[in-house]
């Protein structure tokens, strides 16, 4: 037997009907991007037994003349090629994947393998080429049939088909990119809403964590399930839930932010105030020294008055009495000032005598009536002898 593997060409999928026999036939669209080479690669098994090494694999796919599904593939497996050859297996059947709904309805159609069988379920699935030698045909003959048919008929009915068939091809493309474009949005809908059921499930008490946990596994591949009409309806529900939750939270942070600058403004509101406070107490107090002063310094006016040592008199409740001198600043200016003032208070005063004041003192009576300093009994060298000489004179300078 030789290694060289066996190219093979044939049909796996009859062109589509206007109605599905099974639920794994192939519609117009269907057969369309299945021709565009979305087989290729495919694993080749015998009679679908999957559970057996592949013993080949398909080449390309592409779409006939007549709308049917066209392969390319070729056989790996040398006892498998040899049954191909000798005519055993020259059926094809393609191995379409369905998942249904509980009701019935088929969500997602995918191919899985293609085999090589004695006889093919859908007409018209046979290998047609084996090593681009041509090794099956189909030909009628039937009189009824080539006699009822005209060209004529043929045509239209053909045109009739080709214009349907690029009807459905156009709003297949148009399917195509809707559900693209809500793919994508509902893609983008998935972080905000598997956080928000993260959360609940972490939330959630322990006998509904498992509820919790399949909708954070929808959340996940939501983008990727079929039928996504109804994803993208239950999508923007959650996705909306997600959005106010945000929206709820964030106002919250916002007003408590602002409620810790009001209470931070409130403090300092509070501290200015204390101070002010502070201010206007200190005032009263200045203010009632300067009061006090101000009386002290009209009873010292007063004694300096009486006493005839005031050239001036000022009011002192008057502030122009207070103010009206500018302030002196120079040292020279100060001192001078103060020496003129000194003179005039010192010749406003009356004269005074030291001698006089003693000499009064010393003769004035005490409390037993007599004078405070008496004449020595014996002669004194300084004051001669008694009454010889006036207190005055025995005190006067040599």
């Amino acid at each position: 037997m030789s290694n060289t593997p066996l190219i093979f060409k044939g049909v796996c999928h009859p062109p589509a009907k206007g109605t599905r026999e099974h639920p794994s036939d192939l519609s117009v669209g269907e057969l369309d991007a299945s021709g565009r080479g979305k087989l290729n690669g495919l694993p080749v098994h015998v009679e679908h037994d999957t559970a057996a090494p592949s013993v080949g694999n398909v080449l390309t796919s592409f779409e006939g003349s007549r709308g049917e599904l066209r392969v390319i593939g070729q056989i790996t497996d040398a006892s498998t090629a040899e049954q191909v050859r000798n005519g055993r297996l020259r059926g094809l059947s393609l191995g379409t994947d369905c998942i249904q709904s509980m009701d019935g309805n088929v969500l997602t159609r995918s191919q899985k393998e293609l085999s090589v069988c004695e006889e093919g379920r859908r007409n018209g699935t046979w290998i047609t080429h084996l090593d681009n030698k041509l090794v099956h045909t189909v030909a009628a003959f039937s009189k009824s049939v080539s006699d009822g048919v005209s060209t004529e008929t043929y045509n239209e009915a053909k045109k009739l088909a080709d214009e349907r068939a690029a009807k459905l091809a156009t709003a297949e493309a148009k399917l195509q990119i809707y559900e693209s474009r809500e793919r994508e949005t509902l893609k983008s809908f998935q972080p905000s809403m598997e956080a928000m059921v993260k959360e609940l499930h972490d939330e959630a008490p322990t006998d509904h964590k498992p509820h919790f946990a399949t909708m954070l596994d929808w959340t996940r591949t939501a983008s990727e399930r079929p039928n996504i009409d109804t994803q993208m309806q239950l999508g923007c529900v959650v996705h909306a839930c997600a959005s106010k939750l945000k929206r709820v939270r964030e106002d919250a942070s916002v007003q408590s932010t602002t409620a810790e600058q009001l209470a931070a403004s409130a403090k300092e509101l509070e501290a200015a105030n204390e101070t002010i406070g502070n201010k206007e107490r200190r005032i009263g107090e200045l203010s009632d020294s300067l009061k006090e002063i101000q009386a002290n310094s009209e009873k010292l006016q007063a004694q300096l008055e009486k006493a005839g040592a005031l050239s001036e008199k000022f009011d002192f409740s008057k502030a122009t009495s207070r103010e009206e001198s500018p302030p002196i600043t120079n040292e020279a200016d100060i001192a001078k000032t103060t020496s003129n003032a000194s003179k005039g208070a010192l010749a406003a005063m009356p004269a005074f005598s030291p001698a006089d004041a003693l000499t009064n003192f010393a003769f004035a009576h005490g409390s037993s009536g007599s004078s405070r300093f008496m004449p020595a009994i014996s002669n004194h060298a300084l004051l001669g002898a008694a009454g010889s000489e006036s207190l005055h004179n025995a005190i006067r300078p040599m």
